[in-house]
């Protein structure tokens, strides 16, 4: 079963409502899908490959992931062991609801997101500590869950899309020209 994290709780519950059905001796009734999975997966390829749109798209982002450096000069504090061992950890940090509230109004103010401002932040830490040339985009990846459309809701499927973000700021930019 190819799916993705947004499928899990839909694949639980029919998983449960088909137990549930076995256990009463019963047929479970599961709501009809109102497209296939398939049927998406046909429409996104023939967008794809027939929209001038996307191909302009894809022309412009081919620019800026050609400028950028295709690996890394960052460097982690210490080498990776050759055998995992799990001894990780993890920081939190947290923020007061009155600090989150008055960055988010900042934010609004100006047009922006607490997402934008932490993509951007990402992005300042990386060109501070070095990494590609002044003049290189630095390009981070998020996921999205690619269900744009009210039918895919409730589908098991893998829709995930993998988004580039390119910024092309050095990092003496003023920090207002960030997000």
């Amino acid at each position: 079963i190819v799916s993705d994290g947004w499928s899990v709780p839909i694949m639980i519950s029919d998983l449960s409502s088909y137990y549930q059905a076995r256990l009463d001796k019963d047929t479970a009734e599961l709501s009809p899908l109102n497209i296939q999975y398939r049927d998406y997966a046909c429409w996104q390829h023939e967008v794809e490959h027939d929209n001038a749109a996307v191909a302009r798209a894809c022309d412009h982002l081919s620019g800026y992931l050609k400028a950028a450096e295709p690996t890394t000069t960052f460097h982690a504090d210490l080498p990776r062991q050759p055998q995992r061992k799990g001894h990780g950890a993890m920081a939190r940090r947290g923020v007061s609801a009155q600090d989150s509230a008055a960055l988010r109004g900042h934010l609004a103010t100006q047009g922006s997101t607490l997402f934008s401002a932490s993509a951007a932040a990402l992005h300042m830490l990386l060109r501070l500590r070095g990494i590609g040339d002044d003049d290189a985009p630095t390009i981070i990846g998020t996921a999205d869950a690619g269900r744009d459309a009210m039918e895919t809701e409730d589908q098991i499927g893998f829709y995930l899309n993998l988004l580039p973000h390119v910024m092309c700021l050095p990092a003496s930019a003023a920090n207002d020209t960030w997000t």
